[in-house]
């Protein structure tokens, strides 16, 4: 794919930048003010977006596409669950979020699941015809939004999505799909902390062609970018090892007997729920009514 990402990009644990308000001048054409962003040329996604003639504003049910001077609506595109948006000369990016896929697993010929992804969806519209804009093409991404950025035809979406999902039986681990596809495993790089992957979405707008890495993280909480560097910073601690502890605590507390199978399948029961809270929550009682007894020496192995 001839697209490339930026030559960084850094995960960072906090931070943050200032933002300015420039003002987007070009000779022979309407002065108007444009979005607020951190960077100068960096653009960012917003509601509301001009390019000096035409207005687009994102509704609760679709985006208007409003005549700047003539002051009336000349269009209006029906969709749900827009994030934000981007006007690039004639060209119109919408970021839906807030989205679900249901993807079907097969296990075997007996026994298959859907499985709900979060979903975020970029359609690109032509706008030479304002009163008629013309689909081009979309593509999706499964993960929660974390941000977005525009530089010149390049735009670059960064989200995340939980690395495995837990199930009555098993942990089951996850891939991000673009399009319905799995990335593929070249695409993924490990950063030594596996709660989610980070996906970064890089799409060449002018020509729909784009790349998608996935890096083992956790939740973005806020990305930065200037014109060579895209910094996301993620939270999260790695509760998959913490499942995987837990998990192991449990088998051997009723192995030894120390606690009922039916105690057992409780806990486990809300282990596959993510309540980790309430299981340590139960295990320090647990630990509390063996004060006094004998201690428990054998070693858990958790790898």
């Amino acid at each position: 794919v001839p697209l490339i990402l930026p030559p960084m990009l850094e995960i960072l644990e906090a931070g943050s930048s200032s933002s300015a308000t420039p003002l987007t001048t070009q000779p022979g054409q309407l002065e108007y003010s444009a979005t607020n962003v951190q960077v100068a040329g960096i653009d960012e996604d917003d509601v509301v977006k001009t390019n000096g003639y035409l207005i687009v504003v994102a509704r609760g049910d679709g985006v208007a596409v409003i005549d700047a001077v003539g002051e009336r609506v000349l269009s209006y595109i029906k969709t749900t669950s827009v994030e934000g948006l981007y006007l690039q000369g004639n060209t119109l990016v919408v970021i839906r979020a807030d989205l679900s896929l249901g993807v079907t697993i097969v296990v075997n010929e007996s026994l298959q699941y859907i499985m709900e992804y979060p979903l975020v969806d970029v359609l690109v519209y032509d706008l030479t015809q304002p009163s008629s804009p013309r689909l081009l093409y979309h593509v999706n991404v499964t993960c929660v939004f974390g941000g977005s950025r525009l530089v010149e035809n390049y735009l670059y979406v960064v989200g995340y999505v939980e690395s495995f999902r837990y199930t009555s039986d098993a942990v089951a681990p996850l891939i991000p799909l673009v399009n319905e596809r799995p990335i593929p495993r070249e695409s993924i790089v490990e950063t030594g902390s596996y709660a989610s992957y980070v996906v970064v979405l890089a799409l060449d707008i002018s020509s729909g062609e784009y790349t998608v890495k996935a890096y083992t993280g956790g939740r973005v909480e806020w990305i930065y970018m200037v014109r060579d560097k895209l910094y996301v910073a993620w939270s999260g601690g790695p509760d998959f090892v913490y499942y995987k502890a837990l998990l192991k605590i449990l088998e051997y507390l009723e192995s030894t007997e120390v606690i009922p199978s039916s105690k057992y399948e409780e806990l486990k029961s809300l282990l596959e729920q993510r309540a980790l809270g309430r299981v340590l929550d139960q295990l320090n009682k647990i630990a509390e009514e063996l004060r006094g007894r004998k201690p428990i020496s054998r070693e858990v192995n958790i790898t």
